[in-house]
């Protein structure tokens, strides 16, 4: 992380590695005026930087009458190049889900398996997990990736069922 931060210094000035981060966390649309605020950068400089990110078409620009209202395009190929500079590569999604599941729920019982074609199915096998902290987890994976993966909560006993029916092949399954 140190040398990360360091070359992000080297490369670029404090000012636009602040509105930078501050703009690859934003989820939905968002005024310059806040950036500006929030960074405490000044709202030319912001602008100047926003200017520069739409160039890039990490940034996109919207007129609704006298508003100029702007959002980071998460689905360009230039988010993830971008985000993985300023915050390093985002883990697998399946290392993201179990990570947060661990950390909510320390010393439940779940298993994490991940099919290994190219749809990387995720399945989180419990029953103690909660459908709305997987929801959250996944959100949140949303907001860095604009992908959502494909994943399901099923207790132990439904996720036999499905190996039985052949509906999940256990040979493809690679447990986290």
């Amino acid at each position: 992380m140190e040398n990360r931060t360091q070359l992000l210094a080297n490369l670029f000035d404090k000012k636009t590695i602040e509105v930078l981060k501050k703009l690859l966390l934003k989820d939905g649309t968002f005024y310059l005026r806040d950036i500006s605020r929030a960074t405490n950068v000044s709202l030319s400089t912001t602008f100047r930087i926003v200017q520069k990110l739409m160039g890039m078409g990490l940034v996109e620009k919207d007129q609704i009458e006298k508003f100029t209202i702007y959002k980071v395009k998460r689905d360009s190929e230039v988010f993830q190049d971008v985000y993985s500079l300023v915050f390093g590569k985002t883990d697998d999604p399946a290392a993201q889900i179990k990570r947060s599941i661990s950390e909510k729920y320390p010393s439940a019982a779940y298993k994490i398996y991940k099919t290994n074609d190219k749809e990387g199915k995720i399945f989180v096998v419990s029953n103690h997990v909660v459908q709305a902290d997987v929801d959250e987890i996944l959100g949140t994976i949303v907001n860095i990736t604009g992908k959502k993966p494909p994943t399901m909560l099923v207790t132990p006993e439904f996720f036999e069922n499905m190996q039985v029916m052949g509906l999940v092949n256990h040979d493809k399954l690679v447990k986290l």
